[in-house]
Parts: C-alpha cells; sequence; structure tokens
C-alpha cells in the first residue's frame, strides 16, 4: 500500500469555517460553528503558545490539527489536537509525526494527545505506537426540555436547604459585576488545583483567567455564586456557546464541601437556563472525580462517549 502523500501548511484565520466543519466530522459528538472556533482562536488560546496546519492530500486540504501549549499547565507540556474525519484517518500517522516534530521544536518534554473512546482507529493506532492513556475524560448531556419540572423542584429544595446554613446564592451581576470577578480567582485557583489531572497545573493570572469569564459565552447575570459572610466559597456557570450550552465550570472550596453547595450551584445553572429556553445542556468531567460524577448521575444526565487522554514522552 502506497503512503499517503500528505501536505502541512499553517492555519490562518482565513481557514476557520472550514476548520469548524471538518472538526464536526471528526467529532460529531462536538459539533463547532466557525464563530466559536474564531473565539477560540483569537481569545481563550491567547494566553497559549499555538500552532496551527491544515493537513492536506495531494494538495487538497482534507484535516488540520494543532499544538497547544497552555499558560496554566507546566511540566513543558503540550497538546496535539487531531482533527481528522474517518475518510482521512490514513493520515493520522503522518499528522502525528508532524506534530511530534513541531512539538520537539517547542521544547515539549510530554506530548498529550486526546481522542474520542469511541474512534477505535485512532485509539488503537495510539496504543499501537507506543502512547499511554493516562486519564479518561467522561462527557454527559442533560434533556431540560424532560427533567424541566425536576430540575426545578430539586433547585428550590437545594437552595433552600443551603441558605439554611448562612450561605447565600447569588449572581455576579447582583455582586457587582465585573469588578466581583477578581475576587473569584483565589476560588478558581484552588478548586482547579483539586481536580485529578496527570499534568502540572499552574496557576494562571487574572488577565489570563478572566477571558473564560466573559461574552459572548458568558454573561455575568449567569455566572452563580456561593457567598458566606460576604466571600465567596464557590461559583459555577454555564458557557451558551453557538453549538452547544455546557458546564463551565463548577467548584467550591474544599473546607465547604460536603454540604451541598456544588449541587445547589450546578442546579442553579440549570434552572436559569430552562428560563432561557435552553433545551440541552452538556458537561464532562474527568473520571476519578467522583463527587461531581455523582451529582450528574443525580440529576438524570446521560453518559455520552467519552475521551481518553494519552502521553509521549519526548524528552526529559
Amino acid at each position: 500500500m502506497l503512503k499517503p502523500n500528505a501536505g502541512f501548511r499553517p492555519a490562518t484565520h482565513d481557514d476557520v469555517t472550514f476548520a469548524a466543519a471538518v472538526a464536526t466530522a471528526a467529532e460529531p459528538n462536538h459539533p463547532q460553528v466557525a464563530e466559536e472556533l474564531l473565539e477560540r482562536w483569537t481569545n481563550t488560546e491567547k494566553s497559549s503558545k499555538v500552532r496551527r496546519f491544515v493537513v492536506q492530500e495531494d494538495g487538497v486540504d482534507c484535516a488540520w490539527i494543532s499544538l497547544v501549549q497552555p499558560g496554566d499547565v507546566g511540566g513543558r507540556a503540550t497538546y496535539l489536537n487531531l482533527l481528522i474525519p474517518a475518510p482521512a484517518e490514513h493520515l493520522l500517522p503522518a499528522a502525528v509525526a508532524f506534530g511530534e516534530a513541531q512539538a520537539r521544536e517547542m521544547d515539549t518534554a510530554t506530548l498529550i494527545c486526546t481522542v474520542g473512546e469511541d474512534n477505535e482507529p485512532a485509539v488503537e493506532w495510539l496504543r499501537g505506537d507506543g502512547w499511554n492513556q493516562e486519564r479518561r475524560e467522561r462527557f454527559w448531556r442533560l434533556d431540560l426540555a424532560v427533567k424541566a419540572e425536576r430540575i426545578r423542584e430539586l433547585r428550590n429544595d437545594a437552595k433552600r436547604k443551603v441558605e439554611a446554613t448562612g450561605i447565600v446564592i447569588r449572581n455576579v451581576a447582583d455582586l457587582g459585576g465585573e469588578s466581583f470577578l477578581p475576587r473569584l480567582l483565589p476560588v478558581s485557583h484552588a478548586t482547579v488545583a483539586d481536580i485529578p489531572k496527570s499534568v502540572e497545573y499552574i496557576p494562571e493570572p487574572y488577565e489570563e483567567w478572566v477571558v473564560w469569564m466573559r461574552p459572548p459565552a458568558v454573561l455575568p447575570e449567569r455566572i452563580w455564586v456561593a457567598v458566606v459572610d460576604g466571600e465567596p466559597i464557590g461559583y459555577s456557570y454555564l458557557a451558551y456557546r453557538p453549538s452547544v450550552v455546557e458546564t463551565g465550570f463548577t467548584g467550591v472550596l474544599r473546607e465547604h464541601r460536603g454540604k451541598g453547595i456544588a449541587r445547589a450551584l450546578k442546579l442553579e445553572t440549570l434552572f436559569q437556563a430552562i428560563d432561557l429556553g435552553v433545551t440541552f445542556v452538556e458537561t464532562d468531567n474527568d473520571s476519578e472525580n467522583a463527587p461531581i460524577l455523582h451529582i450528574n448521575e443525580e440529576l438524570g444526565y446521560d453518559a455520552m462517549p467519552g475521551k481518553l487522554e494519552f502521553h509521549s514522552k519526548l524528552s526529559e
């Protein structure tokens, strides 16, 4: 069998419509639109070192890859994102080899690739090529149209219970708007550090973190905060994107866990989404994050195919 005539060219913002269509074809469970992909490229990834390439066969564009070194990940780790639809899956070895070469130029020690667990050809090839599976991310979808009445009842009960202990749940708009957001940064740093992971976490500065907390996906009135004696102890929000509404984050300080606060915050975001006419919401969590997985199951989320995280050691 002849080797494919694969080529690679730098991807630009002019490629975003093509890139969104390819990403949707490669990962049908996670469709993307050009608008939100461009937002990621220009804003949410601007604190990262990024290289993007269109993958070609015989000069024809058919897939794309990116290498991302996030600012909040240490250990010289780089993420290799492979958006290769099934008709082009024979290009995977060439794409990985090219990605590894680029990663070495970026002084990468560990190359990380995440693929859908239902993408059997990619999973089998990575395993056969010596990549080690380190983590599994679980994905969930909740049908709000079907579960609306139950969600409303659970929300009212959860809010009543936590507020009876002196905890107040308010949205950021009511707490002062964007001027309140810096007070959430220490909560983010403390709670993200507790999420199971296989890479070094480096707390990001405010100007990088806040990019994820702003329009168009996130609005102050949609970020819900648990407050005790005037101090934030946890927060949760949904990101409203063109392709999907999904949990952006839910976290509670360790010393306040076990009191139903995370559950109450998450229910507040779902309650609001119902009132806004949202029919489905999605979320994803590490498979070892037992407390939040329990909440998802209790609230009636349906499991979707997850993603597997593979690591390849390039240097010490």
